[in-house]
């Protein structure tokens, strides 16, 4: 009997051990330090960016400013997503936001999400790309510091923006430090809101697309909002882009 349990073992460890990798599993890939990044989304909305730095480039879709485009206030954005949560990353220009806060400038920003995944309804004027809702609010306060984001959520219906959610805390959260800003998307407060509008719409899908408007409004003019940049953005035509494409991470 021992003898038979001692071959089950032996064979066993020879399956383990000689069972060959599945081309489909995503795997961890290593910064140049040797250190492995994150294949699970750990990020929390504290204005320290490091957990950003550690999260593999495969969960996030992210995009650089073009240098020929005509804004050049924000360098980088990323976009990631797990089932609760869409979380954002942005970085400024340092020397732009440095003269912007000097001037104790707001800095408002526009959310733009297309949750259906098709570019035929929603704002069409935004590279054509079909979004369906916005979450606006501002990441800076009167004093020229950074705050935690409060958003109001609009819906696109019948040709016009239809207000879902006033000035909501709970909606979104945000967090700045340095040139670096950071924002989480409470998916459940949206997909409530979205169900109970005029036009119910689905929730945030698994696949969806989004990208960022970014404002100005000073002191002296503060019902005008001064567009900072697009992102993403290009060179051609109007300097718009097409909407980044994100994919919701599943499972740790």
């Amino acid at each position: 009997m021992k003898k038979v349990v001692l071959m089950l073992l032996a064979a066993a460890v020879c399956f383990v051990s000689c069972k060959q990798d599945n081309p489909n599993d995503v795997k961890p890939s290593d910064s140049d330090n040797g250190n492995k990044k994150n294949l699970s989304l750990e990020i929390e909305i504290d204005g320290v960016f490091s957990d950003w730095a550690a999260t593999d480039a495969s969960l996030y879709a992210s995009a650089e400013t073009d240098p020929d485009a005509p804004w050049d206030a924000v360098e980088e954005i990323r976009c990631c997503a797990d089932p609760d949560y869409v979380y954002y990353y942005i970085r400024y220009n340092e020397d732009a936001l440095a003269e912007l806060m000097a001037e104790n400038d707001q800095l408002p920003i526009r959310l733009n999400i297309n949750t259906d995944g098709e570019f035929e309804s929603g704002y069409l004027s935004y590279s054509l790309q079909g979004y369906d809702f916005i979450v606006e609010g501002d990441l800076s306060d009167k004093a020229g510091n950074w705050s935690s984001m409060v958003g109001s959520l609009y819906q696109r219906v019948n040709g016009s923006w239809e207000e879902l959610v006033r000035e909501s805390d709970a909606l979104v959260v945000g967090a700045g430090n340095g040139a670096e800003y950071e924002i989480m998307l409470d998916r459940g407060l949206f997909s409530s809101a979205a169900y109970g509008s005029s036009e119910p719409n689905s929730s945030i899908g698994d696949v969806f697309q989004t990208g960022i408007r970014f404002y100005e409004t000073t002191i002296k003019n503060p019902g005008h909002w001064e567009e900072l940049s697009n992102m993403p953005n290009s060179a051609d035509g109007s300097g718009y882009a097409d909407l980044l494409e994100v994919k919701t991470v599943k499972g740790k």
